[in-house]
């Protein structure tokens, strides 16, 4: 039986909607970055405590966390609004990549740079995790700096 355009972009959409996380990392030896199917069907609320919501802008929530791996704090953002088809996926998954190769490369900027440690999918709603920056976000900082 012949696939239709409907039967093609349910398909696509079940992809989008997986109950289960993907989990993107970097992987230092080949540079690039791994899509692992992890099996976990909660990974923020099985691998991590929220402290605190830390922040809120267009694209989603932020997260002071504690992990219950590491028992080390970091950041989660946390999309607002889930994919809105597969073009908007893609778009976002492009952007986790680029974040990942950059702040995974050896550059004589790493130290500046706020590591970015993974991204992961649970239900067509994107997570990143991120190094906590203790002291607030840039513009803060910057102000506290001039008094």
């Amino acid at each position: 039986m012949p696939t239709t355009p409907a039967k093609s972009v349910k398909s696509r959409s079940s992809a989008i909607y997986s109950p289960v996380a993907n989990v993107f990392t970097f992987d230092s030896q080949t540079k690039k970055v791994r899509n692992n199917h992890s099996g976990i069907k909660a990974k923020f609320s099985s691998e991590f405590s929220v402290e605190e919501k830390i922040g809120e802008g267009s694209f989603g929530e932020a997260f002071k966390v504690l992990s219950n791996i590491d028992s080390k704090h970091y950041a989660i953002k946390k999309s607002k609004q889930k994919y809105n088809g597969q073009r908007d996926r893609d778009l976002k998954l492009e952007e986790v990549q680029k974040a990942l190769y950059i702040t995974n490369c050896q550059t004589k900027f790493k130290s500046s740079v706020v590591q970015f440690y993974e991204a992961w999918e649970e239900t067509g709603t994107l997570y990143i995790r991120s190094e906590l920056c203790e002291r607030g976000n840039l513009d803060e900082y910057l102000v506290q700096l001039e008094q």
